[in-house]
């Protein structure tokens, strides 16, 4: 399951994924990133994955997809992952984002102030 915000003054679209991750959430938030991106233009990104419990995506898709991130020139990515295991496979998984364990973190990363982000109907 994933939720998307937006801050707009920034440009900064925040994912955080939670439960269980899956090859379908996977799919299902890129494309959702793909039509908010499509509406709105490009984005800073930050995806918080601190309250993923399992993942249940075969590694082979995870190094695929770790792969193909890609930012819009000009605009950072930066993953969130509090747990150990998780950041060691992200960092094996891509190649743009930085990774760090904090949101406060990302957004240090970012040079964001006081950000303020709305909810975004991932449709």
């Amino acid at each position: 399951m994933f939720t998307l915000a937006f801050d707009r003054r920034q440009k900064i679209l925040l994912a955080r994924v939670s439960g269980v991750l899956s090859s379908g959430d996977i799919t299902a938030l890129d494309d959702a990133v793909l039509r908010f991106t499509a509406r709105h233009g490009p984005s800073h990104g930050v995806m918080d994955f601190t309250s993923v419990s399992t993942v249940a995506v075969p590694i082979a898709k995870l190094l695929q997809h770790g792969q193909q991130l890609t930012g819009d020139r000009g605009y950072k990515r930066v993953v969130v992952m509090s747990n150990g295991e998780l950041r060691t496979l992200a960092r094996t998984a891509a190649r743009e984002p930085a990774i760090v364990s904090s949101i406060d973190e990302a957004l240090r990363q970012l040079g964001a102030t006081s950000p303020s982000f709305e909810p975004v109907d991932p449709i």
